[in-house]
């Protein structure tokens, strides 16, 4: 790569990089079989230190999508396992939330039915006539006299 290329890659941030010391190191991959050092490049030099390049077989590009399809997996499944812990949390809340609205509304409920029999009590104890516990006996003879003076206000 040319520097120019380089450093608009180090701009974009499309390379992975550290600087010490005013010195950038672009970090590469490393291989399976040998461990190669990271690239080095003194960008107020304009060098580039470069160890031996490899040859790339198939089999190690092969080798790393293995391994980086690997841990894609073992992500996908914790990922999964994250969504269902969640979810399961989320229906627990509900089922939560819904006891917690079945009890206000039961106490509620009880409440007014309270209140409810109390207005009947006095509104029956109101249309109640006032009975009189002594009760004086009448004569024939007065209730007799008590008829004609109702008949003779209606004629």
């Amino acid at each position: 790569m040319s520097k120019e290329m380089i450093k608009s890659k180090l701009r974009n941030k499309k390379i992975n990089y550290i600087i010490e010391d005013g010195v950038t190191y672009i970090i590469t991959t490393q291989t399976l079989k040998q461990e190669q050092e990271p690239k080095q490049v003194n960008i107020q030099t304009k060098k580039q230190i470069v160890p031996a390049k490899q040859k790339t077989t198939v089999a190690t590009v092969l080798a790393l999508y293995q391994r980086e399809n690997k841990q894609l997996k073992e992500k996908i499944v914790q990922l999964e396992e994250k969504i269902d812990k969640l979810i399961d949390d989320k229906e627990q809340m509900l089922r939560d939330e819904l006891n917690k609205i079945e009890t206000l509304y039961n106490s509620k409920d009880e409440q007014l039915k309270n209140i409810l029999e109390l207005i009947n009590a006095k509104l029956t104890l109101e249309r109640e006539p006032q009975l009189v516990h002594d009760v004086d006996s009448i004569s024939i003879s007065e209730k007799a006299t008590d008829y004609e003076l109702v008949i003779q206000k209606i004629v």
